[in-house]
């Protein structure tokens, strides 16, 4: 960047920009330096969604519309043939698909004339411009935590006031007792029994929809093995979790050379995005008390979760015509702007307890 001392022409009237910049280029390029460091960092959060979902990049001109559809798959067990006789054939069948739609989000600002040409507070545009990639980050987050927020619907109005689908591969909400397949008619739930709060037992139960309950494409059961405890804001949940994964001893034992079989098997990360709604038009999310000790096991390796991006989050500043000046109000607009959309194709990734609190 330009030491304070950078100066222009006697008579010229483009303002200074980001960090003191001595030309409007120079303060486009500073804003987006800051800009995607603050997108980079966010995307590296312990507690981000992000690292339980499947990016796809459609890049442009790719269309708004897409259809995410698992691979085709082949099950069932081999059988023993006669001599010349032939051989048992397997069932082959597709896996779940879902159509999504690319949404174009955006967040505006606009920087005054003298904040910008006088360079009144140059630590505050970057907090600014920081807080542009933030407010972008915070609506990517809100929209892949949805699925779990609203874990026991099929569709939502969101904070635009557009009905979303946040159903799974099969049609039913995320978080269900009877959901399909598409080659067999049994049926299988990732909804612990209850939606009990976080204990040792509870968390068995989650691991024995995994290993007794989930089925794969034709009806055969399939061994989910959850290396995730996802849980949301509320602290005593994800303490009281965290103490199950890491603590030597059970926290019931009778004494502490008992050992703990659950030790060490799964990370516990805490999500608090997954308890903020909002009302319909409204500027901010909200904290929802009601949603607060939600929790799920998840295998992050498997993940059904896909964020589906034609444009990643990106922030454009005003051109030269003008010094990027508006002419009427003499002040700078920004544009932090995005092209996504998320879906839970598969639900077999995870099982959940939508725990009811006052």
């Amino acid at each position: 960047m330009a030491s304070s001392g950078a100066s222009v022409a006697f008579g010229s009237t483009v303002p200074l920009g980001v960090g003191n910049a001595a030309s409007l280029v120079e303060a486009v390029s500073n804003v987006n330096i800051i800009f995607h460091q603050a997108l980079e960092e966010w995307g590296q959060k312990f507690d981000s969604l992000r690292q339980f979902y499947v990016l796809r990049y459609e890049g442009p001109r790719a269309g708004l519309q897409f259809t995410i559809s698992e691979d085709i798959t082949g099950s069932g067990v081999a059988h023993e043939i006669d001599e010349n006789a032939e051989p048992w054939f397997g069932d082959i069948s597709p896996g779940y698909s879902k159509n999504v739609e690319i949404q174009e989000l955006s967040y505006a600002l606009a920087l005054t004339w003298k904040f910008t040409y006088h360079n009144r507070y140059p630590q505050q545009e970057a907090k600014i411009i920081r807080g542009a990639a933030r407010s972008v980050n915070l609506r990517m987050e809100h929209d892949m935590a949805m699925p779990l927020t609203y874990c026991t619907s099929a569709s939502v109005t969101n904070i635009d006031g557009r009905s979303v689908d946040v159903s799974s591969g099969d049609g039913l909400s995320p978080a269900n007792a009877s959901h399909t397949v598409r080659n067999s008619s049994a049926l299988y739930r990732n909804r612990i029994v209850t939606d009990p709060q976080v204990s040792r037992g509870a968390i068995e139960m989650g691991q024995n929809l995994g290993t007794q309950q989930i089925i794969g494409n034709n009806g055969q059961p399939l061994y989910v093995e959850f290396d995730t405890i996802l849980t949301a804001s509320d602290q005593t949940t994800f303490n009281t979790a965290l103490q199950l994964m890491r603590s030597q001893a059970p926290l019931d034992a009778p004494n502490p050379s008992v050992y703990n079989p659950q030790a060490g098997t799964m990370r516990v990360v805490k999500c608090p995005y997954i308890d903020r709604t909002f009302a319909v038009g409204g500027k901010a999310f909200t904290h929802d008390s009601t949603k607060q000790k939600y929790w799920g096991l998840i295998d992050s390796r498997n993940s059904g979760f896909y964020l589906v991006v034609t444009l990643f989050p990106t922030v454009e500043g005003p051109t030269s015509a003008n010094g990027g000046v508006d002419f009427l109000t003499r002040q700078q607009n920004w544009v932090a702007h995005g092209a996504w959309t998320t879906a839970l194709l598969d639900p077999r990734c995870f099982v959940w307890s939508a725990v009811t609190t006052a």
